[in-house]
């Protein structure tokens, strides 16, 4: 059996079984985790084209799986990469029960999961663009609620995917031909424009942002949260293995300085942006866009250690955003009522939600001791040497969407908090407390991320077409 079927099969059967049980919200939420982190376990450590041996039953899995005459690979090369999306995806989704999503928002996750998984295996990975497409039509679903015509922002997303998948695989052809000449003709130079294209609307990249807050305001946090982590980090890693399949494209620094140049305008725009508005959702949907702009300045460098800054905050980020996500969600689930709360209640239900989605913002922002400061710390560093034109961009960032998430939240955050019901759960609770320890953890030790980063650069520089 070919691993990658394995994976389809595998998570099919997960999509499956949550499905039949979606009217339970908590045990599907926990049955998809459990999934979730098994698939995650077996593409990270199965042995691939060797005998395995279980109960007497000798059996092997290997490495490839064709299929329409289209290989699908699964190697060193996207391991760590598959194994993120599966492990975010999975905290994202097993989360996703405080919101009291719509009933096939479990399926229709672990859909999107194997399908930017296959844009991953696929190879020639040219046609990974054909599964993010897919996937979009599935966040499209997602990110609709039962609120009337609410739906604007995942239609303008299908939309832009749709041209973005279209650039990208012209482009792709046009750069491969380009490639094979030694020299880089007209063909290969008009193909960049599609290719600049194309990944703008992966990344979400002005003026291709804009179903980010358009949906922010539509559909639920954890649905926007994880529409944003997976498609997004799809995106950036179709980047890096385009970077390392094509690398002549990048061997003159006009074109990585054109990367960091507009990464470090967007982290400030996108900034701006955030500090302008008045709703907490929308500010977390401009800072999204601006920690964009931050890890093209990383990726702008063209260099390992460009790389492995970028890959860190794409995980910092998704514990960002899952305590963004968490803190609202519990706020939009408390009911006011006239009388006071019940003697002896809690209080802890007055300001632990609020204190997490403020350490959301704080980490998405790259404020220190969250999780998202190391690795912008070290990207200032790296910055250094090329001005200060990045570093001063990165750190105006930070401090315009610090200061607008806390002023943001004592301002509009919870109304009448004296008349809120903070009788929720021992579940809920244990997720907020976890969010808020994830995030100061990972904001003290670092390191603990390294060895995923490590192994996934490793992976992407070995990478084949």
């Amino acid at each position: 059996m070919g691993a990658s079927l394995l994976i389809f099969l595998l998570t099919l059967l997960a999509a499956t079984v949550v499905a039949l049980l979606r009217r339970r919200h908590l045990l599907s939420s926990v049955i998809t985790g459990i999934f979730a982190a098994g698939i995650a376990l077996t593409v990270l450590y199965v042995p691939l084209n060797t005998a395995i041996s279980i109960l007497g039953t000798s059996f092997r899995i290997n490495s490839d799986w064709e299929i329409l005459g289209r290989s699908f690979i699964l190697s060193e090369a996207n391991r760590s990469a598959i194994g993120y999306l599966y492990i975010t995806g999975g905290f994202l989704l097993t989360g996703s029960w405080v919101t009291r999503p719509i009933r096939m928002f479990l399926p229709l996750g672990l859909g999107i999961l194997s399908l930017v998984a296959g844009s991953l295996m696929i190879v020639p990975f040219l046609f990974a663009a054909i599964f993010i497409e897919i996937a979009a039509i599935a966040a499209l679903i997602m990110l609709s609620s039962r609120k009337k015509n609410a739906y604007s922002g995942g239609i303008r997303l299908l939309i832009f995917f749709t041209f973005g998948m279209m650039a990208l695989l012209i482009s792709g052809w046009a750069v491969d031909v380009g490639g094979i000449l030694s020299d880089a003709s007209a063909v290969s130079e008009r193909s960049l424009l599609l290719l600049y294209f194309g990944f703008s609307v992966l990344l979400a990249i002005p003026p291709f942002h804009s179903w980010i807050p358009i949906a922010s305001e539509e559909a639920q946090p954890f649905a926007i949260g994880f529409t944003v982590l997976i498609l997004q980090g799809a995106g950036l890693f179709f980047f890096l293995r385009f970077m390392n399949t094509f690398p002549w494209i990048w061997a003159e620094d006009v074109n990585l300085s054109i990367l960091r140049n507009g990464g470090a305008v967007l982290a400030i725009v996108g900034a701006l942006w955030a500090f302008t508005q008045n709703n907490v959702s929308k500010l977390v949907s401009y800072a999204m866009v601006s920690d964009i702009g931050v890890m093209l300045i990383a990726v702008g460098f063209g260099s390992v250690d460009g790389f492995r800054i970028a890959l860190g905050i794409l995980a910092a980020r998704v514990i960002g955003i899952s305590c963004w996500a968490i803190g609202i969600s519990i706020n939009e689930r408390q009911i006011s009522h006239s009388e006071g709360m019940r003697e002896g209640q809690d209080e802890i239900s007055h300001w632990l939600p609020e204190v997490v989605m403020i350490v959301g913002i704080l980490s998405l922002a790259g404020v220190p001791l969250t999780a998202g400061f190391p690795s912008r710390w070290s990207l200032m560093q790296l910055a250094a040497h090329k001005g200060i034109w990045l570093s001063f961009s990165i750190l105006l960032s930070s401090g315009i969407i610090g200061y607008a998430g806390i002023k943001i939240t004592l301002m509009h955050g919870f109304r009448n908090s004296e008349h809120l019901d903070g009788d929720w759960g021992l579940a809920e609770r244990a997720f907020l407390w976890g969010g808020l320890g994830i995030t100061i953890i990972l904001g003290i030790f670092p390191q603990v991320l390294f060895p995923w980063i490590t192994q996934t650069i490793l992976g992407l520089s070995t990478a084949t077409p």
